[in-house]
């Protein structure tokens, strides 16, 4: 829920360009960051899933885990 409603606040921030009043603040350095981690959280969890279970459900989250991962990099 942290990445949903990160990413909900950053869109209402550009939607209204409230990001160009805060220009002192480094928003790409920011959502730069905060990107990398979560592609780098989901790129854990899709291995961590891989290599503990072997049914189709978690064959599948780890594909899509996967798939996630190259997305966002």
């Amino acid at each position: 829920m942290i990445a949903f409603w990160f990413t909900g606040i950053l869109l209402g921030l550009y939607l209204f360009h409230l990001v160009e009043k805060f220009y002192k603040i480094p928003w790409l350095k920011i959502e730069f960051v905060f990107t990398a981690l979560w592609t780098l959280l989901y790129l854990i969890a899709a291995i961590l899933v891989g290599t503990a279970y072997y049914d189709n459900a978690h064959t599948a989250a780890t594909f899509f885990g996967s798939v996630a991962t190259v997305a966002n990099a």
